[in-house]
């Protein structure tokens, strides 16, 4: 069994995680991720999870509002970017 981490965060405060393959579940708030390698942002909302998959960076969360989120390091069954909101394409084409 793999660790979870639960984390509270006052607006505007960051996070970062080096960790390769780690899941993030928004549990209160709304948390804003963008990952190297990844062409979009992602805001997730209560409820919301995120798979951050091996990638050649950190992974950096802001918080928008006071938010709570868990960390774990197990993909949730049937967990996709489906389950996300993306908010923009680095690519410059939204």
């Amino acid at each position: 069994m793999r660790k979870t981490d639960h984390f509270q965060l006052l607006k505007g405060e960051i996070y970062t995680q080096s960790k390769q393959d780690v899941g993030i579940t928004c549990l209160t708030g709304n948390l804003w991720i963008t990952q190297p390698g990844v062409g979009e942002d992602i805001v997730l909302s209560p409820g919301q999870y995120y798979w951050a998959e091996k990638s050649n960076g950190k992974l950096v969360l802001q918080a928008l509002c006071d938010s709570s989120l868990q960390v774990s390091g197990c993909k949730a069954p049937g967990a996709n970017y489906q389950m996300c909101t993306v908010i923009s394409s680095r690519s410059g084409t939204a």
